[in-house]
């Protein structure tokens, strides 16, 4: 599963990552690193996902939830021994998004900082919920003004924190650095931090780790633990197996294990950009599986052994999805036989599934990431050549485009009688 489907609710979640630009230059101002205020906003909703109390209230999250896994399981039938559970944990983050750039907005405004803080009407409100106040005014932006009432029943969460740390950098004396750290104004506590995908996948895959009810909003350092109403989180630490470090020196192994795998497969295919469905390689291992659980949990890997899979291939664990990366060196492979591609050709010549492939790089040219440019530059279509494959003279163009040179060609000349060579500005008029 590389991907999820959001469907028709991608205007909305596309308007909601624009909104995100202005909410990190806002924060910015207040010198708050984005990383560190989107982590927290982060925190304080996928908090929210995981009580029942929110969900009983909220009218928003279940059609989203939906509609993103419908029309992604078109896509992805559900993979063996999945339910209800894993779906929710793999398409969280998506759902949730407008609502952590709105939290995240809220918490570096400073108005809602003021309120938060207590400041201009008596002594500070310092409630668990995180101050009535900002609790409420966070409701209203949300649409969610029953919010106050959840926030205030005893849950101590990373909102309630963030609320304590505003206080104590308002009481601070003027000109004093801001504290950083596990006092600062950002940090998350490691039983707040939201369990990722990958290792929430995990946890509930291990019946001894976690269950069908285990709560999402755990961090990483905690385990499931039945109780009497479903599951709780408490804190544990990890128990060694072994003798002193034999854990670790097994990790080690089986991490150089794979390392041999991915060697021979960069030796045979010149890349790592295996599908995680793949089987290949020797007797069953399946290197495929093994790079995308290394990508998901890359977190952990040592200086070393990251380094050592950038060695066989640069862009083992790309900062855009995999397949994108197949399709380039199948690209690549072309190009070595045939020579570079060229935009003013028309992209003439070429296969079919490589030009289709090409055009929709071109047509998104301004949203790909520079490390997608600079790989499509080795291939030969560079900047330049993208600038020249849309001023080619015979291609079709949109409608729109040719409504907007005609409209202007007519109010000009007064009529459309034209020969079909005429070109006006770069644009093929007359064809």
């Amino acid at each position: 599963m590389e991907f999820v489907d959001v469907g028709d609710w991608g205007v909305e979640l596309a308007r909601a990552q624009r909104h995100w630009d202005r909410v990190a230059q806002a924060g910015a101002t207040v010198g708050a690193a984005q990383r560190e205020v989107f982590g927290l906003a982060r925190a304080v909703v996928c908090g929210w996902w995981g009580r029942t109390e929110f969900w009983e209230r909220d009218a928003v999250w279940e059609p989203r939830l939906q509609q993103v896994v419908a029309a992604t399981r078109r896509w992805c039938p559900d993979p063996v021994g999945w339910g209800v559970e894993q779906w929710r944990l793999l398409v969280r983050d998506v759902v949730v998004f407008p609502e952590v750039v709105a939290v995240a907005e809220a918490l570096v405004d400073p108005r809602m900082q003021q309120l938060a803080a207590g400041s201009g009407a008596g002594a500070p409100v310092r409630g668990r919920g995180g101050g009535e106040r900002f609790t409420a005014a966070l409701g209203e932006r949300l649409g969610r003004v029953w919010l106050v009432e959840l926030e205030a029943d005893g849950h101590g969460g990373p909102l309630a924190s963030w609320a304590r740390a505003v206080v104590r950098e308002r009481r601070r004396p003027a000109g004093s650095p801001q504290q950083q750290g596990r006092y600062g104004l950002w940090w998350v506590h490691s039983a707040h931090r939201p369990a990722e995908v990958g290792t929430g996948l995990r946890r509930l895959a291990d019946p001894l780790g976690a269950g069908p009810g285990a709560r999402e909003g755990s961090g990483a350092a905690g385990r499931g633990v039945p109780a009497a109403r479903g599951w709780r989180v408490e804190l544990a630490v990890p128990r060694r197996a072994g003798h002193g470090r034999g854990l670790e020196q097994r990790h080690a192994q089986l991490f150089a294990e794979g390392l041999e795998e991915a060697r021979l497969h960069v030796e045979r295919f010149g890349h790592l950009a295996v599908a995680h469905t793949d089987g290949g390689g020797r007797e069953g291992f399946d290197l495929g599986r093994w790079l995308a659980n290394r990508r998901a949990d890359a977190a952990s890997l040592t200086v070393e052994q990251t380094e050592q899979l950038r060695r066989l291939d640069a862009w083992w664990n790309p900062p855009w999805p995999v397949d994108w990366q197949r399709a380039w060196y199948r690209a690549r492979a072309h190009v070595h036989e045939q020579g570079p591609v060229h935009g003013g050709d028309n992209l003439a010549g070429l296969p079919g599934w490589l030009q289709r492939w090409l055009r929709h790089q071109i047509s998104c040219y301004g949203q790909l990431h520079d490390g997608q440019r600079v790989l499509l530059a080795e291939l030969g279509l560079s900047t330049g050549e993208v600038e020249v494959f849309h001023t080619w003279s015979g291609r079709r163009r949109p409608v729109a485009d040719g409504l907007a040179v005609a409209h202007a060609y007519a109010a000009r000349h007064g009529h459309l009688a034209v020969s079909q060579p005429t070109v006006v500005d770069g644009f093929a008029l007359g064809t």
